[in-house]
């Protein structure tokens, strides 16, 4: 890369950085080892070529490729507690970005059988107990437990024959046992 294309590539990712001093980031060392720290002052472009930033704990600047946003301890917000989740955050902006019809859930067992169902729903809900042992918010708690309830539905619709109506208060469903 030319020196010059390094400069304009340096000076971009400084513009980029919307962070004050004091945000907590996670720096990757050379060994590999990923330090939790914080920022201790914005990011300039060193030596006309490479974006640098200073950090708690590590004198000088550091190459602001290897420095990324870092969780607030003990947050919901802590990326290393969703990592399981990025490959589905992965898939779905691909999808967006695509804009590519795909089968939803609810297509993908439109033709399962009720203990298949059964199965899934099982599934759905040890997702959502997970989900509120690790103190997740209140909102992706309810969608999990809104899936597995999808399912339920469906399962019960296949093994009655009948057409599954939700029994939850206020969801414009009966509300009768």
């Amino acid at each position: 890369m030319s020196l010059e294309a390094q400069k304009k590539k340096a000076e971009e990712e400084v513009a980029a950085w919307k962070h004050p001093i004091g945000t907590q980031v996670v720096v990757t060392r050379d060994n590999g080892e990923e330090v939790r720290t914080k920022t201790r002052s914005e990011p300039w472009v060193l030596g006309g070529h490479s974006a640098v930033i200073m950090v708690e704990g590590i004198s000088g600047g550091y190459s602001l490729e290897r420095v990324r946003l870092g969780p607030v301890s003990g947050d919901a917000r802590d990326p290393m507690k969703w990592q399981h989740l990025q490959p589905f955050v992965d898939h779905m902006q691909a999808r967006l970005d695509a804009k590519v019809a795909e089968r939803g859930p609810g297509e993908t067992w439109m033709q399962a059988g009720g203990v298949e169902l059964i199965h899934q729903a099982g599934r759905k809900l040890d997702k959502a107990f997970d989900f509120v042992s690790h103190g997740a918010d209140e909102a992706v708690v309810g969608a999990a437990l809104a899936d597995a309830a999808n399912y339920v539905a469906m399962a019960y619709q296949r093994l009655s024959c009948k057409m599954a109506t939700p029994r939850v208060p206020g969801a414009g469903g009966r509300t009768d046992p």
